[in-house]
């Protein structure tokens, strides 16, 4: 299939991707959440890549304050 047909997205997480988020975090042994690194991982504070509607990218972020984001976390399926 030509790349060109190929569909991507990237949007915010919804509740439904969170068996797929967890699957791509799993690739990088980033699906711990829950622990001393990551002790909570909101799909509100998160966005996902989709390829043909599969998550296939997930970003964190924490809000330091009203203007200032950090990166929690960012994990690619291989």
């Amino acid at each position: 299939m030509p790349v060109a047909d190929l569909i991507w997205k990237i949007r915010r997480a919804r509740k439904a991707d969170w068996h797929g988020i967890i699957s791509v975090l799993e690739t990088c042994n980033f699906h711990h959440i829950g622990g001393a690194e990551m002790p909570n991982f909101p799909v509100s504070k998160c966005f996902v890549a989709l390829h043909d509607r599969k998550v296939v990218g997930v970003a964190g972020y924490r809000e330091l304050d009203d203007n200032v984001a950090k990166t929690t976390l960012l994990a690619i399926d291989p």
